[in-house]
């Protein structure tokens, strides 16, 4: 696995990059933009790992333009654990953000979970349709066409394994307040803010996708439902704890719903039943909170 890193001479970065060698992975050392864009365009790249001191939003937007870096997991490393509002810009073009200081296994751990999902993504360029796009731009989230196919990954794998994962629908339902009032780009802010608290309360390993414009599936591998009920409460913890503000000191506070179903590894079911029972689960919670 090739992976780039572009980084800003952190005191624990040799460190990193000798565990990285260690661990299998080709390294490719860019010391600015221009050389990092440079090795994309001349080396198979699977991974990219940045300081975002040290590139900006064009960097990212570049960097996707390059043929075949939409399959290209972007890693970026921040000084704290929530990301500024300067640097929120980044969010359409990032998988993943890491704060320093962390363990350079810990990054490893995460390439390796990843490696083995983008492999299924990759697979998507052999398809005799027009090729889809990945992730949706707005939240950072895979697209409903790549949470698919990697929720038949993690129903293959659970079945070989015989261990069981959680699938988790949750839904913003109050998307038309957003509509009315007034600002066209207020949705768009909400729904940012919305990824940005979502990512923040979810494990390095879970995978969110969009399930349409207000609906967002997520799979939790390895997790039962009792776990995977605790990773839940804190999405909608984090989520409703900041209101979006609409303006004039008005401001308005997301309300999430969701649901979530436990697989079983032996049952022989397909995606599309677990699909089905978790949207069923959503209409119960939906029925519940308005009862």
């Amino acid at each position: 696995m090739n992976v780039l890193a572009l980084l800003k001479g952190h005191p624990r970065d040799e460190r990193l990059i000798q565990r990285l060698t260690m661990a299998g992975y080709q390294l490719f050392l860019a010391d600015d933009v221009r050389q990092a864009l440079d090795i994309l365009g001349e080396h198979q790249v699977h991974s990219v790992v940045f300081d975002v001191d040290v590139a900006d939003q064009d960097f990212l937007a570049r960097l996707r333009q390059v043929d075949g870096t939409e399959y290209v997991y972007v890693f970026a490393l921040t000084t704290n654990q929530s990301l500024s509002p300067a640097k929120q810009e980044y969010l359409g073009y990032v998988d993943e953000y890491l704060a320093r200081p962390f363990e350079p296994d810990e990054l490893i751990a995460r390439l390796m979970v990843m490696e083995r999902y983008l492999q299924t993504l990759v697979a998507l360029r052999s398809d005799v349709k027009p090729r889809q796009p990945i992730r949706d731009p707005l939240t950072g989230m895979f697209s409903q066409t790549a949470i698919l196919e990697l929720l038949e990954t993690e129903m293959e794998r659970s079945r070989r394994s015989g261990r069981l994962f959680s699938l988790a629908l949750f839904k913003l339902e109050n998307v038309d307040a957003f509509r009315r009032a007034g600002d066209p780009e207020l949705l768009a802010k909400a729904l940012t803010q919305f990824a940005l608290k979502v990512w923040a309360s979810v494990r390095a390993y879970d995978l969110i996708g969009c399930w349409g414009e207000d609906q967002f599936l997520l799979i939790l591998p390895e997790t039962s439902a009792s776990a995977a009920a605790v990773v839940m409460r804190r999405v909608r913890r984090n989520v409703q704890s900041v209101p979006v503000q609409l303006g004039e000191g008005e401001s308005l506070a997301l309300q999430v719903v969701d649901a979530l179903v436990q697989s079983d590894p032996f049952d022989g079911g397909s995606s599309r039943a677990l699909l089905a029972a978790v949207e069923k689960a959503l209409l119960r919670s939906q029925g519940a909170e308005s009862a």
